[in-house]
């Protein structure tokens, strides 16, 4: 909190001259409604400062720690007054001297602060003073956010790499800095400025490959960005646009594009972002058949390594996906691999939202055919549990609404042991009680885990089902060899009887207790827990 406070301070620092009159009254005024405890701040954060400043009449306060003039007050000044000062140093008073600030505003000369040779870089303060805002032109913000990556990150890395943190926010803080005043702008501004910023991430990620301490600090970074790229385009797509609009369309279509190069390590992610783009922003039919050209072009040219190849792959479907073309997307759905399953997830979710089921169905199909082979691959138990979980809410979706049990049935048979729950729930809700028994057994699941509802049901419906799982049970407690072990044995024997009862069975019950009887007569203590139980005769 404290570097936030003190980048603010340096902004009013250049914002106000103390050869002014006019700004001299205001900070002195703010000083004094701070001094008579007149500022109370209610909201305190990393990005913004609320509170309320009683002058005659009492004024609410917003400070943006970020951009000055994005600051507020209801007293209706434009960008300074002294009830946005006397906030300032109430906040600023719990880490820093108000005095002190002051004496350094009033006696401090206005030079440029020391920047080490080779290294053309300017303060945000620099740069709030040179010109506050950017023209509303895609390329201008792309070429902004390129040159100002440059000079405050590229620049700096190589000396000290470990401290890319505080380059990177000093860099974003310069982004914030220049966004525009009018909302529909601001929201596409950061979009393109996030988007640039993405593309020199991974350019660094590609020219730094070989060193893993560099890969390790940009590696989180763009997966983050991208993440947060996707997240946004949704609520972009759904805000008014600004009548220039034709520039911002035409540079976020060739951005786009570069979405499918390079071997970054997060080819997933930009994938993606691109079909995202594809479906909320960049929505005309013509700009959409001519990506699609493109994009066969390319895959038969031989310049493609194998990771540009799926990507542009993937693509193509997409496209052919958009345009209602689903016989075409099935036919190069074929040259994808069992490494490619993750990316189904994609069309699969937005087939799920489009409520058009049936254009699942070859994607589930791909899905059921290659999964177990994803899955071996993929290793890790809980990576894979985290997959099957992911991909069952469409799917199942999809299935219930076709009335395709059997095709869920299958992908759950595909994809045990991670989807015992869900495989087991489904069976019992279809009534397929002998092969719900099959799968606890399967699975080695206990008896006593089991609720008694379900067995209650089984019972009622078939009690010979319920057998083979209290058989086990019966083995594997003997087989403890301990009397509380015995004792659960006998109660499992004694339901087993009343089920044998049931079906009219009793003399083979009997049969059954004899030969657990005789083939355990060493284990004194158990054959004491039968008679006890008076399953046999005491002799």
């Amino acid at each position: 909190m404290k570097d936030e406070l003190v980048f603010f301070g340096e902004l009013l620092d250049e914002a106000l001259e103390p050869s002014s009159r006019e700004d001299q009254a205001i900070v002195r005024t703010g000083h004094s409604l701070y001094g008579q405890e007149m500022a109370d701040v209610t909201v305190e954060n990393e990005a913004f400062i609320e509170g309320r400043v009683q002058d005659l009449t009492p004024h609410e306060v917003e400070l943006d720690l970020n951009v000055l003039h994005h600051s507020k007050c209801s007293c209706g000044a434009d960008l300074i007054c002294s009830h946005r000062i006397a906030l300032f140093f109430e906040s600023f008073s719990s880490y820093g001297s108000v005095s002190d600030w002051i004496s350094n505003w009033n006696g401090k000369k206005k030079q440029a602060p020391f920047i080490p040779a080779g290294i053309p870089i300017k303060t945000a303060s620099q740069v709030f003073k040179e010109k506050a805002l950017l023209e509303n032109d895609y390329y201008m913000w792309k070429d902004f956010a390129e040159t100002s990556f440059s000079e405050i990150v590229v620049n700096q890395l190589q000396p000290q790499p470990y401290i890319m943190e505080g380059h990177m926010r000093q860099y974003m803080k310069l982004l914030k800095s220049k966004e525009p005043f009018d909302r529909n702008w601001r929201v596409f501004y950061q979009f393109a400025t996030d988007l640039s910023t993405l593309f020199s991430i991974l350019k660094l990620l590609s020219e730094y490959k070989s060193d893993p301490q560099s890969v390790r600090m940009f590696y989180p970074l763009a997966v983050d960005i991208a993440e947060e790229l996707h997240g946004n385009v949704l609520y972009l797509s759904n805000q008014a646009r600004p009548f220039s609009f034709d520039s911002l369309i035409e540079g976020l279509t060739e951005d786009t594009r570069r979405l499918l190069d390079g071997d970054d390590g997060i080819e997933y992610e930009k994938v993606e972002l691109y079909r995202e783009l594809w479906t909320y922003m960049l929505t005309t039919s013509s700009s959409r058949k001519a990506e699609f050209d493109r994009l066969e072009a390319k895959l038969t040219q031989n310049d493609l390594d194998e990771s540009e190849k799926r990507s542009y792959t993937i693509a193509s479907i997409h496209l052919a996906l958009l345009d209602n073309r689903d016989s075409t997307a099935v036919d190069m759905l074929k040259s994808l691999g069992t490494s490619d399953c993750p990316y189904l997830f994609y069309w699969l979710d937005y087939f799920t939202d489009a409520d058009t089921p049936a254009r699942s169905i070859p994607f589930i199909e791909f899905l059921i055919a290659h999964v177990q082979g994803y899955l071996k691959s993929a290793g890790d138990y809980y990576k894979c549990t985290d997959f099957v979980r992911t991909f069952t809410r469409p799917i199942a979706s999809t299935c219930s609404k076709l009335k395709r049990n059997d095709l869920l049935e299958k992908f759950f048979k595909e994809t045990l042991p991670y989807s015992y729950w869900n495989y087991s729930t489904l069976l019992f809700e279809l009534g397929q009680y002998k092969k719900w028994v099959e799968m606890q057994i399967y699975s080695g699941v206990t008896i006593d885990t089991v609720g008694q509802d379900k067995l209650k049901l089984i019972a009622a419906s078939d009690p010979a089902l319920l057998l083979p799982l209290y058989h086990q049970a019966v083995q594997y407690t003997v087989s403890m060899k301990n009397r509380p072990s015995y004792k659960q044995a006998v109660r499992y024997l004694k339901k087993m009887k009343a089920l044998y009862k049931k079906m009219k069975q009793e003399e083979q019950f009997q049969q059954y207790v004899s030969y657990i009887s005789d083939n355990t007569k060493r284990l004194r203590a158990f054959q004491e827990e039968l008679q006890r139980g008076k399953l046999i005769d005491v002799e």
